[in-house]
C-alpha cells in the first residue's frame, strides 16, 4: 500500500494502517505494503483487507535470461534418457518431442488487523487464503516407434490406459509418467491454501517533523499447503515455512508534496520438513518410491526497498523499486539419497518496479465531506529483472478502514 507522506497532520497519519506480510516466494517476496512505516494511535484500531492478481507467462532461469514458463519441460527428447524401458528398442528410439505452455494464475485475499499498543508501537496480525492455478497445454510429435507406438509390455505399461484410448505419443507418455514414474497426468493443476498467518510489531523509535524510522519484527507461521510432489505442474502463493522477519523502514517528507520511503528486511527461514522426491542435479524424472519426508532449510533472503511519492490533494502517485536476494536452499535426506536436484537453481535475485495511486478519504470524514474514512489504494507491478523465478505481473487492491 503507497505511503501517506510523513507530514500529514496527526489525526490523519495516525488512522492510516500498519502491518502486511512479506510473501516467502520468490516470486512475490516484496509486495506493496509488506512494511508499514504508520502508526496507529493508541487504543485505536484499523482493518485493511487486500486482494492481488496474479499473472505469469515467463520465468528467469539461472544466468538471467527470461524464457517461456515451464521451459524445462518443452523441447524434451523423450527417449531412454527420461524412459530407460525404451533402451531394448536401441540408441535412438523416441516417443518424440514435448511441445509444452505453461500460463500461472493467481489471487490472494488478505485481512490485516492493528492495534495501537502505545503511541509509538503498534501491533498487528494478518490472515489471507491464496489460488493459484497454472494452465497447461502439451503434446508430443516425432516418435520414431511406429504409427501403433510401442510394442506391448514390458516396454510400456499400456494397461493403464483407460479403455478404449487410442495409443498415440501423448498418451504414451502419460502412461510412462503414471505408471513408471508414479507422477499424476501433465495437465492444468491447481492450488488453493490459506496463506501463512503473521504477526508483529511497528516500533517507532525516531521521528521528527519531516521524518520517521520504525523497526519492525514479524513472525510468520507456516500453515500453507506444501506443494504435491507428484504434480510436475502445481504452482504454489506460499512455502508454509515458520520465519522471522527483521526489518527497518525510513520516512521523509522531502517537500510538501513529495515524500521518500527507503526499507531493508532481512528474514530467516526456520528449518522445516517437506514432502519431496530426493533426486540428484542431472534428474528430470525420478520414481515415486524416491518420495521421502526430507529435512529443508531455505535460504534467508535479504531485500531493499526505494519508493517515491507525490500527493495532490487526497491523492497520491507512487512509484517504487525493489530488489532482493536469497543464496541456495539445503535439503537432507534421512536416507542418504542424493538431493542436490532440489537444491540446484535455488539461489536468486530479482528487481521489481511499482506504480501506484491511493487515494486517502480520511481528512475529508473528518470534515464531514465523507461517510466512511476510507484509503484506496491501486498498484501495479512487474518484475524487470530476474534469476531462478517466475516472472509475474501483479495488480494490488487494497482498502483500509480505522475504528
Amino acid at each position: 500500500m503507497p505511503r501517506p507522506p510523513v507530514g500529514l497532520s496527526r489525526p490523519v497519519l495516525g488512522f492510516i494502517t500498519l502491518l502486511a506480510a512479506l510473501p516467502a516466494n520468490a516470486q512475490d517476496l516484496a509486495a506493496p505494503g509488506a512494511f508499514g512505516a504508520d502508526m496507529l494511535p493508541r487504543a485505536r484500531a484499523a482493518v485493511r483487507l487486500e486482494t492481488r492478481g496474479i499473472r505469469a507467462s515467463e520465468e528467469f532461469g539461472r544466468d538471467g535470461e527470461r524464457r517461456a514458463l515451464g521451459s524445462n519441460y518443452d523441447g524434451l527428447n523423450l527417449n531412454a534418457a527420461l524412459f530407460p524401458a525404451l533402451a531394448p528398442l536401441g540408441p535412438g528410439a523416441t516417443l518424440g518431442t514435448t511441445d509444452l505452455s505453461s500460463r500461472m494464475s493467481g489471487q490472494q485475499t488478505r485481512l490485516t488487523i492493528g492495534y495501537g499498543l502505545a503511541e509509538d508501537v503498534t501491533v498487528g496480525f494478518q490472515v489471507g487464503y491464496g489460488v493459484a492455478e497454472n494452465r497447461v497445454e502439451v503434446s508430443v510429435s516425432g516418435s520414431n516407434l511406429g504409427a501403433t507406438g510401442l510394442p506391448s509390455p514390458p516396454f510400456l505399461p499400456l494397461a493403464l490406459l483407460p479403455p478404449g484410448t487410442p495409443a498415440t505419443g501423448a498418451e504414451e507418455v502419460q502412461a510412462l509418467l503414471t505408471g513408471t514414474y508414479g507422477y499424476k497426468r501433465v495437465q492444468s493443476s491447481s492450488w488453493h491454501s490459506p496463506l501463512d498467518p503473521l504477526i508483529g510489531l511497528r516500533w517507532r523509535f525516531d521521528k521528527g517533523e519531516h521524518h520517521a524510522t520504525v523497526f519492525a519484527p514479524s513472525l510468520r507461521f507456516g500453515v500453507a499447503k506444501e506443494a504435491d510432489p507428484d504434480d510436475l505442474m502445481q504452482m504454489t502463493l506460499a512455502d508454509s515455512t515458520n520465519d522471522i522477519l527483521l526489518g527497518v523502514l525510513h520516512t521523509r517528507k522531502l517537500s510538501e508534496r513529495w515524500d521518500l520511503l527507503l526499507s531493508a528486511q532481512y528474514t530467516i527461514q526456520l528449518a522445516d520438513h517437506v514432502t519431496a522426491r530426493a533426486r540428484s542435479e542431472n534428474e528430470l524424472l525420478v520414481p515415486a518410491s524416491r518420495r521421502e519426508r526430507l529435512r529443508r532449510d531455505r535460504t534467508d533472503p535479504i531485500e531493499f526497498t526505494a519508493e517515491a511519492g507525490y500527493s495532490q490533494g487526497p491523492w497520491r502517485f507512487s512509484g517504487r523499486l525493489e530488489y532482493a536476494r536469497g543464496g541456495r536452499d539445503d535439503y537432507h535426506s534421512p536416507s542418504g539419497q542424493d538431493v542436490s536436484g532440489l537444491e540446484a537453481n535455488t539461489d536468486f535475485n530479482f528487481l521489481l518496479g511499482y506504480l501506484g495511486v491511493s487515494w486517502n478519504g480520511i481528512p475529508g470524514y473528518l470534515r464531514g465531506e465523507h461517510k466512511a474514512p476510507l484509503l484506496v489504494s491501486l498498484v501495479a507491478a512487474t518484475t524487470l529483472a530476474a534469476k531462478n523465478t517466475s516472472a509475474p505481473d501483479t495488480v494490488y487492491l487494497t482498502v483500509t478502514l480505522p475504528f
